[in-house]
């Protein structure tokens, strides 16, 4: 141990004398001390939508805070096979936005997970993220069929909007 402090200014002054002819020449040295450990960055906050349709882009928010006040960057993993790879640097206790779109139905587990400038990882937080099935898939269209074609000119808008053929 040293006994100089973390995060602290020292000052130095030295004065030579030069033994034969007495001058002396004086020199100011000054330096800083760096933190005892690097810690890594807490868990990151996440917000969002928990659920969503396909095939719409949701925007989430990611906020981590460093003990040390490091630089922070993110890896943000979907749940559907695709991630952002480290993004930053961005400032400790500043929000990262990044957009995503699911194209399938399912739940996904989103996970995002901070480090520092000097590498150390943080732990990853998750958030369930929900791409249910539109109610219309699950509808029954064999009545509609039905009626299409025993009515077919009876109900021309909800046709349009079925996109139905006959």
């Amino acid at each position: 141990m040293s006994g100089l402090e973390f995060y602290t200014v020292y000052t130095w002054h030295v004065n030579a004398t030069d033994s034969g002819s007495g001058q002396i020449n004086s020199e100011k040295y000054t330096f800083a001390t760096e933190s005892g450990e690097n810690e890594p960055p807490g868990k990151p906050t996440i917000e969002g939508p928990t659920s969503g349709k396909t095939g719409t882009t949701y925007n989430f928010s990611f906020t981590a805070i460093d003990p040390n006040d490091d630089l922070i960057w993110y890896y943000i993993d979907w749940g559907d096979g695709s991630n952002t790879g480290w993004i930053g640097p961005f400032n400790p206790n500043e929000t990262a936005i990044k957009s995503h779109t699911w194209f399938f139905q399912g739940t996904y587990i989103l996970k995002a997970k901070a480090k520092d400038q000097y590498d150390a990882e943080g732990s990853w937080e998750m958030l369930v993220v929900s791409m249910p099935k539109n109610k219309l898939n699950n509808f029954n269209f064999n009545l509609l069929n039905l009626l299409f074609e025993r009515f077919p000119n009876m109900f021309p808008t909800l046709r349009q909007i079925l996109s139905y053929k006959s």
